[in-house]
């Protein structure tokens, strides 16, 4: 019984660092609420704690929210580590979640080969890095100039859009971020002209066909003798 009372204050301590990231802790977190190593480790034989990464874990069951994911991923990787890419896009609203394993950035010559984890060894200055619900993520613009390499004309075109619209979009800055990087000619493409107003990358897809192919630009989804239509 004796040891029961012991052990409880320190689950809640872990308990409560958890809550406020996702469901997700890591060994250093676990260190600071006082957790020794064998208490870690009698946790993890418990099954109270779940390794999901080398470090990092889920805490009382793996049943995470994408936001756990992604903290866990970002943790794995290092301290200095960013989610990037499309996971940065989904994060931002910019784009659905995508599945399959999760895309992070390190500074050059950081962590590599992670299972579950894309790791991306590149430049990342810590003004493109922030902080969004706790996890450490790529700002808008570089996740677009991220994005700008690694996606279809139409999904980029779309992200852009959605960034927009949620008051994300700095063109000057975009244009400076991705300038010598894969992309950047789409980037000044897509920014030089006022894109349309789409809702899906199917519909964005059609009017990079229209344009590809010197048909007249669509008009999206407008109303038609009483019909609201896709294009016309």
């Amino acid at each position: 019984m004796g040891a029961q009372v012991q052990q409880e204050p320190l689950d809640r301590r872990i308990a409560e660092v958890a809550d406020r990231f996702h469901g997700i802790v890591d060994v250093e977190q676990l260190r600071a609420v006082g957790a020794s190593r064998r208490q870690i480790g009698r946790r993890i034989e418990s099954r109270r704690l779940i390794p999901l990464h080398r470090g990092v874990y889920a805490v009382g069951h793996r049943r995470l929210t994408k936001a756990g994911h992604w903290i866990a991923a970002v943790r794995a990787a290092g301290p200095d580590a960013a989610l990037s890419h499309t996971d940065a896009a989904a994060h931002w609203g910019l784009r659905p979640p995508p599945a399959g394993r999760i895309n992070v950035t390190v500074p050059r010559n950081g962590r590599r080969h992670r299972n579950g984890i894309v790791v991306h060894n590149a430049d990342l200055p810590p003004e493109h890095v922030t902080i969004r619900d706790r996890i450490p993520v790529t700002t808008p613009t570089r996740t677009l100039a991220d994005l700008a390499g690694s996606v279809s004309k139409p999904q980029l075109a779309r992200a852009i859009e959605a960034a927009e619209f949620h008051h994300l979009l700095d063109v000057p800055s975009l244009l400076a971020v991705s300038a010598g990087r894969p992309g950047a000619r789409r980037i000044r493409e897509l920014t030089a002209a006022e894109l349309p107003h789409t809702r899906s990358e199917l519909e964005a897809a059609f009017v990079d066909l229209c344009t590809r192919y010197g048909l007249p630009r669509p008009i999206m989804n407008e109303t038609l003798h009483g019909y609201e239509v896709d294009a016309h």
